[in-house]
C-alpha cells in the first residue's frame, strides 16, 4: 500500500513538473539580450513591511527580477500569484530595492539575460542581483517566505 501511495505522489509530482515545464518553454526570439529595453524602465516598487528597507549590515541587493507569464494555465497562474504575494510580504512597501516584473511570453529577450546566466525550470522565478548586475541568488516554483528571506539577507 505504501508503494502505491508513493507512486501516486511521484506521478502527481511529475505531472505538475510537466505542466510547469510546458509553461516555461517559450519560442526563441531573434532579438539579442543587448537589444532589450532598459531593465530599469519597468521596475515596479513592491507594495507591502520590509527587511530590506532598514540598514542591513551586508550589501543589499540592487534589484529583484520577478519572472512571470502573462498568459498561463491555471496551475501556473496560481503559483505565480502566490509567489508575487510572498515577495510582497517579504520585501514590503518601504523597500528601496526596485522590483522588475518580466513576462516570459511577452519579453523573452529580457528574460534570456537572466535565464542564460542561471537557468530556470519553473515559474515564478525570482532573481536577486547585486550592484554589478551579477545574480547572487534565485528561487523558483513554489516560493517559500523563509527561503526568500534567507536569499535576501
Amino acid at each position: 500500500m505504501s508503494k502505491v501511495i508513493l507512486s501516486v505522489a511521484v506521478i502527481l509530482t511529475l505531472g505538475l513538473v510537466v505542466c510547469v515545464q510546458a509553461e516555461v518553454t517559450a519560442p526563441s526570439s531573434s532579438a539579442s539580450p543587448e537589444a532589450a529595453p532598459d531593465p530599469a524602465a519597468s521596475a515596479q516598487p513592491s507594495p507591502a513591511a520590509s527587511p530590506l528597507s532598514g540598514g542591513a549590515s551586508r550589501t543589499s541587493p540592487l534589484r529583484i527580477v520577478f519572472v512571470d507569464k502573462e498568459v498561463a494555465c491555471a496551475c501556473t497562474r496560481k503559483a505565480v500569484d502566490a509567489g508575487w504575494k510572498t515577495l510582497e510580504s517579504v520585501v514590503g512597501s518601504k523597500s528601496t530595492v526596485p522590483i522588475k516584473r518580466l513576462f516570459l511570453d511577452k519579453q523573452p529577450a529580457e528574460v534570456a539575460v537572466y535565464r542564460n546566466k542561471r537557468p530556470m525550470v519553473a515559474l515564478p522565478a525570482i532573481y536577486v542581483l547585486d550592484k554589478a548586475e551579477n545574480i547572487v541568488g534565485m528561487v523558483q516554483g513554489e516560493i517559500k517566505a523563509e527561503e526568500l528571506r534567507k536569499l535576501l539577507r
